[in-house]
């Protein structure tokens, strides 16, 4: 009995344990698919905001065009978020006894040089696959530096009279600074 049992006690540790370590779990008949422009590199982090985005079209033109402007629209978005967000701490931190009417003309600043910023954006992916039908799929990332979306916010705000006198550029780059640090 004690060499039987012997005998099948690697068979036994092997069932228990599994062949070949962890397996992923999923839903039976799911495949894993591998998206160009995707992963931690692409992400945005403290140094730069990105945006990925991908698209089909029967025209490998048209799937461009729209991967490339849906990936603008979003791109603008993630710069409006993280200006506002750092836009309004510093407004709540430093400019306590601001008016609503310098608060509301920092928000529309944001706006403005979100949509400015996306002409200084970089393509850093673009891949282009077809599929099996026929139509075309386009994967694109943009990017802009976090230093560009941060200064164009203070070349608006030097440009405006009211704001100048108030705005005080070390402070909200470190404001800046810390809400970048938080992405990813």
């Amino acid at each position: 009995m004690k060499k039987l049992v012997l005998y099948f006690m690697p068979v036994f540790v092997m069932l228990i344990t599994g062949c070949g370590g962890p397996k992923a779990t999923g839903v039976p008949g799911d495949k894993e698919i591998n998206m160009p422009c995707s992963g931690a590199e692409f992400r945005s982090d403290k140094e730069f905001i990105r945006a990925t985005r991908f698209e089909l079209s029967t025209d490998m033109s048209v799937a461009k065009t729209k991967a490339l402007t849906t990936a603008r629209a979003d791109l603008a978005s993630e710069i409006s978020t993280a200006v506002g967000r750092t836009t309004d701490n510093y407004a709540s931190s430093y400019q306590s006894g601001e008016s609503e009417e310098a608060k509301t003309k920092m928000n529309d600043m944001v706006r403005n040089v979100a949509k400015e910023n996306i002409t200084n954006s970089r393509i850093i992916c673009e891949k282009v696959m077809q599929t099996a039908d026929g139509k075309y799929r386009c994967y694109i990332t943009l990017e802009i530096s976090a230093n560009e979306a941060l200064n164009g916010l203070k070349n608006k705000m030097m440009d405006d009279e009211k704001l100048r006198t108030d705005f005080e550029y070390e402070k909200y780059k470190k404001v800046f600074e810390d809400e970048m640090s938080k992405i990813n």
